[in-house]
């Protein structure tokens, strides 16, 4: 509040009454009465233009500034970064799992067909070493899979049946053929299982046979 616009604004009022009324005395001022009319309209005139100027010093902020103080301005909130592109995601996971199974799929087509069970017994060793390694790559992979729970099933079938392989190898270097029979019928059900789930995650080249 500018407390020079409430005395200018009094001062205003005062000469204008006193002019209207032909003078006044209002607390320690005095205005005498004024004979000529020419001179109470000038008097009415300065305290019409004093009263005007009181309140316009009364409505300035105390700071000077004139009009009111400018709205706060509001921060727009950040744009969030768009999310990844998921099917880029999925094109290079299905790539990356793909390659990986081409390339264990080459290595058990190289691998020699047995005739004795000392061949037998190699054979089954070197095709569980191979879903042995297959298993652990695509376990790198789980977490960018587009279902990591698929995923894990299809790693949980490879290690399964390299387990079942080694155990029927090891039965049969002991001489136990029913023992090397089950572990093969046992390794059948998980690749069997494994190549359904391949197929369910659209990896549909990722079987073995």
């Amino acid at each position: 509040m500018d407390t020079a616009g409430i005395t200018i604004a009094l001062l205003g009022a005062v000469s204008l009454v006193a002019a209207i009324t032909n003078g006044l005395r209002f607390i320690n001022i005095e205005v005498p009465a004024l004979a000529s009319p020419a001179l109470r309209w000038a008097l009415a005139i300065v305290g019409l233009a004093l009263l005007i100027a009181g309140f316009v010093l009364f409505g300035r902020p105390a700071d000077g500034t004139n009009g009111p103080p400018p709205a706060p301005t509001t921060s727009r909130p950040a744009t969030p970064n768009p999310p990844p592109d998921s099917s880029a995601s999925d094109r290079a996971y299905s790539q990356q799992a793909a390659s990986y199974c081409a390339a264990s799929a080459s290595r058990i087509n190289a691998l020699t067909q047995p005739t004795t069970d000392d061949e037998r017994i190699n054979y089954t060793f070197d095709l569980a070493a191979v879903l042995e390694q297959l298993a652990t790559n695509l376990g790198t992979l789980t977490q960018s899979s587009h279902d990591p729970g698929k995923h894990h099933q299809l790693v949980f079938r490879i290690s399964n049946t390299a387990d079942s392989l080694n155990g029927a190898a090891t039965a049969l270097r002991t001489g136990d053929r029913d023992g090397y029979n089950q572990g093969w019928n046992n390794a059948d059900q998980y690749r069997a299982d494994f190549n359904r789930v391949a197929v369910e995650l659209s990896l549909n080249g990722c079987q073995v046979k």
